[in-house]
């Protein structure tokens, strides 16, 4: 028994007998594909948790009162594919549930599955739900699916004088064909509780149907088979094609080596010329900045120069104007000079060839011991008269070119000869005597 595969339980077993059908024992049966059980209508079925360990388990045919689904029953039937209720009389809306079914392919809700009014499917409900069959409800009203529900649904039957609604979009979808959801296993044949065609006629039909796949199979065979012929033709010569592209590719292949080799030692030859070029490239972008910048200053030096120039020229002029100015003036200066010259010596001429100057004396030493005021008493004028006084009386008076008291220096008496020395200078002869005290002449 560890090994089944299909299981079908009629409400005549002994198990079934039970107010309450439990799923313990089933569950130890693990490679279980497929299972079908129908209760009477009194019973109901216990919780599909201990269904879990058959994790095998691909179709689920349910036939009699539901309690409730289990909350995660996509972790119950994780590869459950397809799954047929029938008056299991469920009063909360089954869709939030089942469409967490990820490996779901068929479904068929039977007669009184459901006994609410809406049935609502969200947009990510029955992603891989191709065929859904809808028996005919007492109290179901509409079937709400949302834009993205049911991506691959590609069969619907729901009863011709049904006055469900569906969304637009589903009645355009045709009812799948008899053969690809089976309702005529055990659990439906004929006992009086089950509308439909008696087993004979589903069983002629599935028969028809299945004569037919067999016949559409023997001739796909027939077709793979000459197919597979011909295949087989163009594989041995492909073979040997390949076989020939191997030894090119050998051949292909010692070339490309020599090749690389070859392309190996120009690349290391390139990248020391792209060295070079780079080198040369910043150099080059160094010298452009410096003829940038010598540009500039050659600019700047060419304006200077030209300024210079300008100013150069200007000097020049100015120059130029300047000398021509010294030559008037240095003509005016000698004719000046020597009309001063002339002009001078006419006036010391006029002043006199011959002059006598006075200068009186200071006191020596031996009149400054005795206590004298002077040497001698004297009034000087203004017209270098000297009057001698004696007793405090004029004795005597004397006349002068000029008269110099005792505190007069040597260049007072010079300032007044200097004169003398300038005609001397321009070509005049002068002769200057000087008597002191003691008589000499100096």
């Amino acid at each position: 028994m560890g090994n089944l595969r299909e299981l079908w339980i009629l409400n005549g077993s002994e198990e079934t007998k039970k107010k309450e059908f439990c799923f313990d024992s089933i569950a130890k049966l693990e490679r279980l594909e497929q299972l079908g059980v129908k209760l009477d209508r009194n019973d109901c079925f216990a919780s599909l948790q201990p269904l879990t360990r058959c994790s095998n388990l691909k179709d689920l045919r349910l036939y009699g009162k539901i309690k409730k689904l289990p909350e995660d029953i996509h972790n119950v039937l994780p590869n459950l594919e397809c799954l047929s209720l029938t008056y299991s009389l469920l009063k909360d809306d089954p869709m939030p549930l089942l469409e967490k079914l990820d490996s779901l392919m068929i479904l068929n809700l039977g007669f009184s599955f459901y006994s609410g009014k809406n049935l609502f499917c969200s947009a990510q409900g029955f992603r891989r739900l191709e065929i859904l069959k809808l028996e005919a409800q007492d109290e179901l009203e509409e079937l709400q699916v949302e834009e993205e529900a049911m991506p691959m649904l590609r069969g619907l039957s729901i009863p011709n004088d049904s006055s469900l609604r569906i969304p637009e979009r589903f009645k355009s979808i045709p009812p799948p064909a008899e053969c690809e959801f089976e309702v005529d296993d055990p659990l439906y044949w004929d006992s009086g509780d089950c509308e439909g065609e008696g087993s004979y006629e589903r069983l002629k039909r599935d028969y028809e149907c299945q004569k037919k796949e067999l016949a559409e199979a023997r001739e796909a065979l027939e077709e793979l088979k000459r197919e597979n012929q011909l295949k087989s033709t163009e594989s041995h010569e492909a073979v040997k094609s390949l076989q020939e592209l191997q030894n090119e590719l050998m051949r292909k292949s010692m070339h490309v080596g020599s090749l690389a080799f070859a392309i190996e030692g120009q690349v290391k030859e390139k990248s020391k010329w792209f060295s070079s070029l780079r080198d040369l490239t910043r150099k080059l972008k160094i010298m452009k900045m410096e003829q940038i910048k010598l540009s500039e200053e050659a600019s700047a030096h060419k304006k200077c120069v030209a300024d210079m120039n300008e100013m150069s020229s200007t000097i020049q002029s100015t120059i130029n104007h300047q000398v021509d100015l010294y030559e008037h003036l240095k003509v005016k200066f000698i004719n000046g000079t020597k009309q001063q010259k002339e002009l001078y010596n006419k006036v010391l001429e006029l002043k006199g060839n011959i002059r006598v100057f006075c200068r009186c004396r200071p006191l020596n030493r031996e009149e400054v011991a005795a206590g004298a005021a002077m040497a001698i008493d004297f009034d000087s004028s203004k017209d270098g008269e000297l009057t001698v006084i004696s007793n405090g009386a004029p004795k005597k008076t004397f006349k002068f070119d000029a008269v110099f008291g005792p505190q007069a220096g040597q260049a007072d008496v010079f300032e007044d000869t200097a004169p003398f020395a300038t005609s001397v200078l321009d070509g005049y002869n002068v002769c200057i005597f000087a008597y002191g005290q003691n008589k000499h002449v100096e």
